[in-house]
Parts: C-alpha cells; structure tokens; sequence
C-alpha cells in the first residue's frame, strides 16, 4: 500500500525519516559521560562547540568559500523560524528600523513573525524577475522612502547601551531555491543587493536553507557535475568587509529540511561580531 504525499504542505514521506538514525545518535551521545554533562545543563550561548566546528567545516566543503568558514561565525538556533524571531529581537527596532522588506511571493509565516515584532503595516513586496529579485525596484523604493522620510522621529525604543547595532532596514528573501518559486538570485544582483545595503544600512536575511536539495541530472553518470550555487551573501560580505565590522548579511540555516521537519536545530552564520551579539539575546 502506497502512502500518498501531500505536496500542497511540502511534507516528505514518513519512510525518508531517520528515526533509526537519531535514536542510535542520541543513545551515544547521553551513554557518553561528557557529552551528557555539557547536553544536559544549561549550555554555551553560542552552542555546543564541536556541533559548531563541525557545521563549519561542512559549511566551508559545500561552497568552498575563498576563506574557510569558523566557529566563531555559527550560533546554534532552534531552527530558521526560531532564529528569525531572534534576529528581529536583537537588530532592529521600531522606531529606529524603517521598512520590512520581502522578496515577493514570499514564505508567508515569516510575516506573523515581523508582526510580532512589532513591523505590522511596513512589510513591503519586492517582485522576483528572471535574475531572482528586481534590483532596480528596490533601489528606486529605497531612494524614494529615503527622501519622504527625512526626520529623525522618535528616540530608539530599546536601551543603546545594550542594542548598540540596530538596522535601518530588514531585506528578507530566500536567494537560492526561492519558496515558492524556485530561483536562485544571480551572483552580480547578490553583489548589488550587498551594496545597496551598505548604503541604505540594510540586514540582509537569507534563508540558506534549500541550498543542499538538489541532485544531479542523471544520477547514472558520474561525470554529471551538480550546477554551482552563486556565492552566499555572507561570503560576499566577508569578503569584502573588515574584520571588526558587523557586516549586512547573515545566513540562517536550518536541518528540518534535509533531516525531518521535526528537528527544530539550525544554525546562524555571520560576522563574529554579529553571531556573539546575537548569542546574547
């Protein structure tokens, strides 16, 4: 008897879950005395630090950065939503934070939580063409939201002392493999979104999360190469930024889709200055 799938919710079929999988991983990971001890109390901001050295040395082998990908730059999340919340709570402000701004169609739960935190009546569509967003709407909506909007208006609502970075504007997107649509954003719009938002001070919100779903096509010849994914926001960021800077790009990153849906464990990844503030929420 075959299990139908429901595509309209994009759940996998139960026989991909790895129930045996995580059962055994979990069995060893609690039998072992100092894994157990650091699991079961209260752990580091940041994560588990081999969970961290580990995401990072897998990071680097699948985009194979110019510079490899460290620990200091991955904050272990409960997942991309979890994060986002996160992300929102951390470096943006109502009063400070202009527009929410969302590549259109977008991944609509993502909109409840800009509500919630407290971005309800300034979400704004960004169109999708054919390189995966239209960049020249975007920079014709900043250039003229710029100029109707030249008071200072209220003091910032959160203490500076303790969000000592907020961000005028959020960009929110999916640039690989868009839900729904399924393009991926060229990499010389990527590198025009990075300067757009080093003018406009914008945080760009990438959810990386279909990167890894995708195969060859034809599985039966080796030689068939899979396509190059364009280089990540965050990559271009680091590439091109200093050291100390905190950067406009992070990348939010999540194993429910290529373990199970249940597994709410993701990962962020940004400049270090960036993923130690957000440990800090």
């Amino acid at each position: 008897m075959t299990t139908p799938i429901n595509l309209q919710l994009g759940w996998p079929t139960p026989r991909l879950f790895p129930a045996e999988q995580l059962a055994k991983a979990t069995s060893v990971s609690l039998l072992d005395p100092e894994i157990a001890k650091s699991a079961l109390i209260y752990g580091p901001d940041l994560g588990y630090m081999p969970l961290r050295e580990s995401i990072a040395k897998w990071l680097s082998s699948f985009y194979c950065p110019g510079t490899a990908t460290h620990a200091d730059r991955i904050a272990i999340t409960g997942g991309a939503s979890q994060n986002l919340a996160s992300i929102l709570q951390v470096f943006t402000d109502p009063n400070i934070t202009k527009r929410v701004w969302m590549v259109e169609p977008t991944y609509f739960l993502a909109c409840t939580i800009f509500q919630d935190a407290g971005f309800a009546g300034r979400l704004s569509g960004v169109p999708e063409d054919e390189h995966g967003l239209d960049i020249s709407f975007l920079s014709e909506a900043l250039e003229k939201y710029g100029s109707e909007n030249k008071s200072d208006g209220p003091a910032q609502f959160k203490p500076p002392e303790q969000y000592s970075k907020v961000y005028r504007h959020v960009l929110y997107f999916t640039p690989t493999f868009s839900n729904p649509s399924a393009k991926t954003m060229s990499t010389p719009i990527r590198e025009k979104l990075l300067a757009l938002a080093r003018k406009y001070d914008i945080l760009l919100i990438s959810d990386d999360v279909y990167d890894f779903l995708r195969w060859a096509p034809d599985d039966s010849n080796p030689s068939v190469k899979l396509a190059a994914i364009p280089p990540r926001l965050v990559d271009l960021d680091r590439a091109t930024s200093s050291v100390d800077s905190w950067g406009n790009s992070i990348s939010n990153g999540s194993f429910s889709k290529i373990i199970a849906p249940g597994v709410r464990v993701g990962w962020a990844e940004a400049s270090a200055k960036m993923i130690l503030r957000l440990s800090r929420k």
